[in-house]
């Protein structure tokens, strides 16, 4: 399909806005073409589009509404659409919105919500074991690092981040996890959400959840993950094309798609 093609190459390319631009005007041609549309949200939430994508969610929910499966889906959908908006929220207004925070300790909450105010980056009585996690990742490619799990912009560190199947917004120590298992990503949407299992450390219990996988806020800088001069990278940018989420584990950045295993070291 001319449209499709056009759209996922463009987005492959690293031009998020031109791919946006392509699926519009794609589906003023095609106004009836569901996977396309469906696509275009998908581009949107990547473009933290939301109040868009949910105009184009609704617009699918007609379409199918004879299809149980898919109403399912698309009713997910608007639910992570809602969680995401939210997460907007937390990030760019440094404000605790509709955050689940059940698995947050108070002690980390607190500092969760000093960081938040923006009074230091990182707080003088903050343990150096809150911001860093010792871990062992095994990449696709069959690559076994092991060193301190680090995500690139302060806020985040310590925490993992998720969205629950009910498409609540989740904060989650790290040091509460044992192993996190990665699908292997196949598809633009798994730039923003990659499916997770979690096993929780104290009862060994396993949860499927959504993954984070791209920053909510647009860097001025993009790591080079090709360079060979790690004092040149700005680490803080901690962005892959199109914002895709990347984590240090010492003196490497592997973006979250390249990950297949973590387990997190006692």
């Amino acid at each position: 399909m001319k449209g499709m093609g056009s759209v996922l190459a463009l987005f492959n390319q690293g031009s998020l806005e031109r791919a946006l631009s392509e699926a519009q005007l794609a589906l003023k041609n095609k106004a009836d073409d569901q996977e396309l549309r469906f696509l275009l949200v998908q581009l949107y939430l990547l473009n933290n589009q939301y109040e868009k994508a949910l105009t184009h969610l609704n617009l699918l929910d007609m379409a199918v509404a004879a299809d149980m499966q898919k109403a399912f889906a698309l009713h997910c959908y608007r639910q992570i659409a809602m969680a995401l908006s939210s997460r907007k929220l937390f990030f760019n207004q440094r404000k605790l919105v509709e955050v689940d925070v059940s698995d947050v300790s108070e002690a980390a909450l607190q500092r969760l919500l000093h960081r938040l105010t923006e009074t230091s980056d990182v707080p003088d009585d903050e343990e150096v074991d809150v911001l860093s996690t010792p871990a062992r990742v095994t990449l696709i490619d069959g690559r076994v690092l092991q060193g301190e799990w680090l995500d690139p912009d302060d806020l985040l560190r310590g925490f993992f981040e998720c969205i629950s199947p009910q498409g609540r917004y989740r904060l989650i120590p790290m040091n509460l996890l044992e192993k996190l298992l990665f699908e292997s990503p196949d598809k633009p949407l798994d730039c923003l959400l990659q499916r997770v299992s979690v096993t929780w450390r104290t009862t060994g219990e396993t949860e499927t959840l959504l993954h984070l996988n791209h920053y909510p806020f647009v860097f001025e800088g993009v790591v080079n993950l090709n360079a060979t001069d790690w004092d040149d990278q700005t680490l803080a940018s901690g962005i892959v094309g199109i914002g895709q989420k990347v984590f240090c584990l010492d003196d490497e950045i592997i973006p979250v798609s390249q990950i297949m295993s973590v387990e997190f070291v006692c």
